[in-house]
């Protein structure tokens, strides 16, 4: 995904002032885009990604456009600089403009037009092939220098394995910025040859969504013309948090290319492929309120009953946002002389110790 700027110089040869300029684009993705955004048979979250592509990523953009009114004056030369944004599926532009003068316009604006067109072509960069999310442990098949390049941060922590390959003709160096597991970001680079194909293993952190995410519509520009297919309500929840869940990926990690000889190109890595699915979403989540038990031998009581010390801990992944929930916790049919517990969590993080007899 490259962005290039080209300029273009308007000059005024009337003897008349131009004070009114306006630039509009159209493309070859953007029919394509609106015929399927027409159709009635999309899912929720498809919509919303094809708005995205249409709306908040433009194939062509005018850089520095100055707040009306836009002057020429007569016999004047004014410089336009636009940026072209490499989409897939991008082979040709049109510009237009149009401009007038406001001032003599007693009975409306009278504007002239001009277009052009543009040939465009877009190749490949540095492409992501595949992705798969797994929990962290370093026994899922991971090299030693894959692993060696992982933090050790347990299981506030997930595998991001990216299978990327280099589709340029020219050698290319990877940045890879990443939400790192202790909330800072940190960048890594790889290089990459050409054609050469390497798989990058990353450690993110695991992320909560709060319930009222999949509550309420994904975000979207028309949402009152939602074609959204009949479904069970249980399959709407599971692709909203799909959605979310990878908005999260997105966020967390941003990826750019260069060349590392010849021009000096650079660009962005696409990683609005990356999907998700039920198994990859377990992965990520983080339920509102996580346990772990750790149980340790201690002292032998005076009946020479084995004895151990049960350490619960208890935390509330909402952060600062109190947890109203009550836990119950149940003895075993293996424990003796010990009541059920009741507990209110109020604080981010809590701790229970027990000490029970083992029969």
């Amino acid at each position: 995904m490259v962005r290039r700027q080209f300029d273009f110089g308007l000059r005024n040869q009337s003897k008349s002032t131009v004070n009114h300029l306006s630039l509009t684009f159209c493309d070859s993705t953007i029919p394509v885009l609106e015929d399927a955004l027409a159709s009635g048979n999309l899912a929720e979250d498809e919509r919303v990604e094809l708005e995205h592509f249409l709306f908040d990523r433009p194939a062509f953009l005018w850089l520095s456009a100055p707040q009306p009114p836009y002057v020429i004056s007569a016999d004047r030369t004014a410089k336009i600089q636009i940026q072209v944004h490499g989409k897939r599926g991008l082979t040709k532009g049109t510009v237009y403009i149009s401009y007038g003068n406001e001032t003599t316009a007693k009975f409306g604006l009278h504007q002239r037009r001009i277009e052009f067109t543009l040939a465009v072509t877009v190749n490949a960069s540095l492409e992501v092939i595949t992705c798969d999310f797994m929990p962290y442990q370093f026994d899922n098949g991971l090299s030693n220098s894959e692993v060696q390049n992982l933090p050790h941060a347990g299981k506030e922590c997930f595998l991001l394995a990216l299978e990327m390959r280099n589709a340029w003709t020219q050698a290319l160096t990877l940045e890879l910025k990443i939400l790192a597991c202790d909330g800072d970001s940190r960048t890594e680079s790889r290089p990459f040859l050409v054609g050469q194909a390497r798989r990058i293993v990353l450690a993110l952190p695991r992320h909560h969504l709060p319930s009222d995410r999949t509550k309420n519509p994904l975000p979207g520009r028309k949402k009152a013309q939602q074609f959204v297919l009949p479904m069970p309500s249980s399959q709407i929840t599971a692709q909203r948090e799909a959605w979310w869940y990878r908005q999260y990926i997105l966020e967390s990690l941003s990826g750019t290319w260069r060349e590392s000889t010849g021009d000096r190109r650079s660009g962005f890595v696409e990683m609005r492929g990356l999907r998700l699915s039920e198994r990859h979403v377990r992965v990520i989540q983080r339920q509102a309120l996580e346990a772990s038990v750790e149980v340790t031998p201690v002292r032998p009581s005076i009946a020479l009953d084995p004895c151990h010390h049960v350490k619960i801990h208890l935390r509330n992944c909402q952060g600062d946002l109190p947890s109203n929930r009550t836990t119950n916790i149940q003895p075993a049919l293996s424990i003796v002389a010990l009541d059920s517990l009741s507990c209110r969590l109020t604080i981010p993080t809590w701790s229970l110790n027990l000490c029970v007899l083992m029969v």
